[in-house]
């Protein structure tokens, strides 16, 4: 039976939600596939190098209390970094200065 000719109530998500099978690549696709990834690889890893590790390291880095300069251990705060920005008035302050210069150059 093929999954057409299923019943509703027999049908699950998988068969429903499955995808064709893709054929298989030629010697020749496989290689101009091979010669694509190295062309674009000194790009690929310059952005995960350069980009998107370090974005990363950000974000988790933002939920601690690490010291760059002290070698104490670093402990996880959670959202504590962000209420003390946001309770900061001259945060506020700056922000709305920012939000300001485009307007008035």
């Amino acid at each position: 039976m093929t999954e057409e000719t299923l019943p509703a109530s027999r049908r699950t998500a998988v068969s429903v939600l499955r995808l064709p099978i893709r054929p298989h690549l030629t010697p020749l696709a496989r290689r101009e596939a091979l010669q694509g990834l190295l062309y674009i690889s000194p790009w690929l890893i310059g952005f995960f190098v350069f980009t998107l590790l370090p974005t990363i390291a950000t974000i988790g880095f933002s939920f601690t209390d690490i010291e760059l300069a002290g070698q104490d251990a670093v402990n996880f705060v959670g959202l504590a970094n962000y209420q003390k920005l946001l309770a900061d008035p001259d945060v506020w302050a700056d922000l709305s200065k920012m939000g300001f210069r485009p307007v008035g150059s």
